[in-house]
């Protein structure tokens, strides 16, 4: 298995986690832009993982393209991956929805059919720091890249539907 990022061997990738290479596919991707709204090679790669092509929000598509990436098989995942609430149904039933924020997990929040997701990297103290795409440095949920952003949980709270969703035991 090729490690996406240079401080991990080959080897030390392959020993990880799934949830783990998945951090490193989207660490892999910081910096990625978009060429047009919600299009561009790497935008149009995200969707395909899913099924649709450009045009889409695409937030969902690069937590979903990442574990795949990672090794994880696709019938480990839910079935429909192209949208928030997709991933949330399948949390629900699989028993992993989670209250509090981990390293590895999927943040996200739903205000009716608009939401957001993306991946937890580190936790301090109220702080959550993460790796997400279509945002941008003011933290949109329509932005136009792949981002390092902070975030904070008094934050996620102001959203109607909030919540972690644990990838734990996602195996190849």
């Amino acid at each position: 298995m090729k490690s996406p990022v240079v401080w991990l061997t080959d080897r030390q990738y392959a020993a990880l986690p799934i949830p783990e290479r998945a951090l490193a596919q989207a660490a892999s991707k910081v910096g990625v832009r978009e060429h047009g709204i919600n299009a561009g090679p790497w935008i149009a790669r995200f969707l395909r993982s899913v099924g649709l092509g450009v045009g889409y929000p695409w937030c969902a598509a690069l937590v979903s393209w990442c574990l795949l990436e990672a090794g994880c098989p696709k019938e480990r995942l839910p079935k429909r991956r192209a949208a928030v609430r997709d991933w949330v149904l399948w949390a629900e039933r699989e028993g992993r929805l989670e209250r509090h924020p981990e390293r590895g997990r999927l943040f996200f929040w739903l205000d009716g059919a608009h939401g957001h997701i993306g991946f937890v990297t580190e936790v301090v103290g109220t702080t959550i720091k993460t790796i997400e795409g279509n945002t941008n440095k003011a933290g949109s949920r329509e932005g136009d890249g792949v981002y390092r952003r902070e975030r904070h949980e008094n934050n996620m709270a102001t959203h109607v539907r909030h919540g972690y969703i644990d990838l734990g035991g996602l195996s190849s």
